[in-house]
Order: C-alpha cells, then structure tokens, then sequence
C-alpha cells in the first residue's frame, strides 16, 4: 500500500486510492483528483482537521466517500492519537456502525509519531448545550443506549487481550509518583484532611482491588473512557441514534467506567439522585437486548468501583493542562458521588 505522507501531512490521489481499495470501498477506479483543505473543526486539543474532496475516475465502482474529515493526531499525544486509529480499524471490521462514524482507512507511523484517521463527514448534527450543562433526560438515556451498544459488541470478546485493569492501576501508579504531590500543592487549603487521607489510600489499596475484582469477574469490554457528552454528535433526525466520537483514551476495562465518568462527572448531587437509577436500568436494558445478563446488583458494584477511580482523572485532566475550571468541576463532582454512594466501604 502507498504510504501518506506525514511530513508534509498531505493525503495525495495515489495514497486514497490504495486506501480506499483495500478498504472495499473501492472497488475499481481510482481518486484523480483531491482538494484538502482546513476544516471549521480547525485545531483541537489534540488533534488537526482537514476536508478532502475527492474526485474519481469515470466509471469507478464501489461506494467511495465525496468527502472526508481528515483527522491528524499531534505527534506529543501520539500514543492517544494512534490509540484511537487503532481502534477504528477495529472498528471498521467489527462496528458497532450504528453508533460509530465510518472511518475510511487509517495510517500510522510511530517514527513520525503520527497517526491520520480518515473518517465520515456529518453535516445533519446540532449541537448541544456548553459545558458544564447537561442534555435533558431522553437524550441522556439515548446515550446511554449508545454506551451499552459498543460494550455489547465487544463484552468478554477474545480480541480484547489487554487485562483491564492495567490501564488505570498505571494512570493511579503515575498519579502517586507523579502527580499527587503537585495536586496536592496546588490545593493547598482547599483540599481537606480528610479528602487528601482518602486519596492516598486510594493509591495504595485501589490498584489490587480493581485488578481482584476484573479477576472475579466476567464483565470486561471496550469502553470509551471519555464519554461525556460534548463526545457525541447529535443528529438532527430524532429517530437517528448519536454518534460516540473520540476515542483516544479507549481502553479495556468494566462498561461501568463509562457510566460513571459520564454521570458522576457531570450530574450535581441532586440531578444525579434523580437520574442514576433511571439510566443505570436504561443501560442494562439495552445490553439485555443483546442477550447480555448483568444483574443491577453486580452493576451497582461495579460503578461504585469505578467511581473510586473516578476521583483520580481530575489529577490527570490538571497535569496535562486541562484549565483548573473544568479539572476542579469534575474533581468535585466525583468526589461527591464517592462520598454520596459510600465509595469509601469499598476499601475496607
């Protein structure tokens, strides 16, 4: 296959060609011409956007895209950006394509640190609310159908050989080393005893208690690992399903880290009260049509679980420059959904 050229970050005829060819979407013909331009999506945190416009041979067969996004990780969050190539290759042969973006073909080049994903244009989108407000409760638990439609796809697969615990026992293990003490400074007066003593017992007991409980159990899958809302694209057609986008941070582990970063995170203490039962037997309803059985009771574990590792992504949201209102925000909330469900008896 033509190599993309990552130097120049440009995607030349001949490279979509092979791409798109090898792909199956298409099937004879060849891209004689492409326009790659900027895309109003521009510059992300961690990524560039380009347009392409292609234009084919005549008489060319298949269903090759008009348009793609371009998307072009930064080579400093290389190990992000080619995370989520991978995973849309998986992706692409497995789906769930009901509630993922088509991606097109992907290349990566660990020398250049650069990974290009080339993915489907959707102009049908709204928007929703800005952080921090959250969508009403329909469109909450749209979303969490979504969630239980990717694990499902994935629950226990034998493609998944990564053990689940591992990615986050070394965010928490880096966190100690790496990240505690700076946070800690940081608060200063603003962290109590109490909180700081909880966080260093998380660092020394949480680890082993996630990796016995993933040994225990059967319930591991490809979760998101950021899904929060802004992470979705909303279609304008009410009957359409949203779209789960970004997926640098996928990992192994419990479908119920997803739950909990998207509820805990973001759902005040009233609101969540109100919405977390409803949306965690949404979600179990949904799997349940896939043939899944999860009792509420094993759930319901497995969230709180997750919540206790939940306080720890506010450390690392601030150590890599997230602005301190948004890392504060979620560090809040969490903390008061671990302090609300009795996250702390889990220790014990």
């Amino acid at each position: 296959m033509i190599a993309f050229d990552h130097v120049g970050r440009r995607a030349s005829a001949e490279w979509l060609t092979s791409v798109l060819t090898a792909n199956g979407f298409l099937r004879s013909g060849e891209v004689v011409e492409v326009n790659q331009r900027v895309s109003r999506i521009g510059t992300t945190l961690t990524s560039e956007f380009f347009l392409l416009q292609m234009r084919y041979s005549p008489n060319h067969e298949g269903n090759p895209p008009a348009d793609c996004l371009m998307k072009i990780g930064k080579p400093e969050l290389f190990r992000a950006t080619s995370n989520e190539a991978a995973f849309y290759e998986r992706a692409r042969r497995r789906g769930p394509k009901d509630v993922l973006l088509t991606c097109f073909g992907s290349a990566v080049d660990e020398s250049a640190q650069s990974a290009v994903i080339l993915l489907e244009v959707k102009r049908d989108t709204r928007a929703i609310a800005n952080w921090p407000a959250f969508p009403d409760m329909v469109t909450c638990e749209q979303l969490v159908r979504v969630l239980a439609t990717v694990h499902a796809g994935w629950w226990n697969d034998p493609e998944l050989e990564s053990p689940g615990g591992n990615h986050l026992a070394s965010a928490i293990d880096r966190a100690t080393s790496e990240m505690l003490q700076p946070f800690f400074d940081e608060m200063d007066s603003g962290l109590s005893r109490e909180r700081r003593t909880t966080l260093e017992q998380l660092c020394d007991r949480y680890p082993s208690l996630l990796n016995a409980h993933i040994d225990a159990t059967q319930r591991q899958t490809l979760a998101h690992g950021d899904a929060h809302f802004w992470n979705f694209l909303y279609p304008n057609d009410a009957t359409a399903s949203p779209l789960l986008i970004d997926w640098q941070a996928c990992l192994v582990q419990f479908g119920a880290w997803d739950l909990a970063y998207m509820i805990a995170s973001h759902f005040d203490l009233d609101d969540r009260r109100r919405a977390e039962a409803s949306l965690l037997n949404t979600y179990l309803a949904k799997l349940y049509e896939f043939g899944i059985d999860y009792r509420y009771d094993d759930l319901w574990y497995d969230y709180r679980l997750l919540i206790a590792g939940l306080v720890f992504v506010p450390i690392a949201q601030r150590s890599n420059g997230v602005p301190a209102q948004v890392w504060r925000h979620y560090f809040d909330h969490a903390f008061s959904a671990f302090d609300d469900l009795g996250c702390r008896d889990l220790l014990q």
